[in-house]
């Protein structure tokens, strides 16, 4: 059998949401941000380096 692949139509985009916050709620996603990025940064710090076999 000879199967033949056709390309896909391309999905329209849909329009872009933009989002306005306040000085409050923008700052207070950085701060989450950077809570998040320090509990990741001490978690991969106690992981075992790439010599490391676990068990």
């Amino acid at each position: 059998m000879d199967m033949q692949f056709k390309k896909k139509v391309p999905r329209k985009k849909e329009p872009v949401r933009n989002v306005t916050l306040s000085a409050e709620a923008k700052k207070a996603y950085e701060d989450l941000l950077k809570q998040k990025e320090e509990r990741e940064k001490n978690y991969t710090s106690h992981l075992g380096g790439p010599d490391h076999k676990g068990r």
